[in-house]
C-alpha cells in the first residue's frame, strides 16, 4: 500500500523595486531559487529512447522535492503598493503544494524551502507537512528571516 506526504502552504516575501526591470529581475531570481517542478508527462512512449532520456534528464535537473511521479508545484503571486520617492512595495505570496507517493524526505522539503528563502526578506512562511499512515506531521515557519523545522506531536 502506498503512502503519502502532503504538502500545503505558503512563503510570503517583501521586496522594494523602482522598476519593471528590477522586478522581472526579481521574479526570474525567485524561480531560480525554488527551481522548475517536474510533471511526468501523461502520453509517454516507453519504446521512445529519445523522450525517456528527455524524462530522465528533467528529473535529474528537478531541485523541487519530488517522488517517483511529480514533484511539488509552486505558484507566485504578487501584491503591490505604492510607496514614496517612485517605489513599490510587492509582497510575493508563493503558495506551495502537492503530494508525494511514498516520500519520507520531509528533510529534503525544509533544505529546499530554508535554500530558497536564503537572504530573502521573509514575512511569513508556513508550510505544512504530513505523511500518511505515520504519526509524522512536520511545520516549517519563520521566525524573522529565519526559517525553521517543527515536528508536531499527534
Amino acid at each position: 500500500m502506498s503512502y503519502w506526504t502532503s504538502v500545503e502552504g505558503n512563503i510570503e516575501v517583501k521586496y522594494t523595486v523602482t522598476s519593471k526591470e528590477e522586478l522581472n529581475k526579481y521574479l526570474k531570481d525567485l524561480k531560480q531559487r525554488l527551481g522548475k517542478p517536474f510533471f511526468m508527462p501523461k502520453d509517454v512512449d516507453y519504446t521512445n529512447k529519445e523522450q525517456i532520456k528527455q524524462i530522465d534528464k528533467e528529473r535529474k535537473e528537478c531541485i523541487v522535492p519530488m517522488s517517483s511521479e511529480n514533484s511539488l508545484y509552486y505558484e507566485i503571486n504578487k501584491v503591490f503598493y505604492k510607496v514614496k520617492d517612485y517605489k513599490i512595495m510587492y509582497w510575493f505570496v508563493i503558495n506551495i503544494y502537492g503530494n508525494l507517493r511514498d516520500y519520507t524526505g520531509y528533510e529534503k522539503i525544509y533544505l529546499w524551502i530554508k535554500n530558497a528563502c536564503e537572504g530573502l526578506n521573509v514575512r511569513k512562511c508556513a508550510i505544512d507537512i504530513q505523511v500518511s499512515e505515520t504519526d509524522k506531521n512536520y511545520l516549517i515557519y519563520n521566525k524573522g528571516n529565519k526559517i525553521l523545522l517543527y515536528k508536531r506531536k499527534i
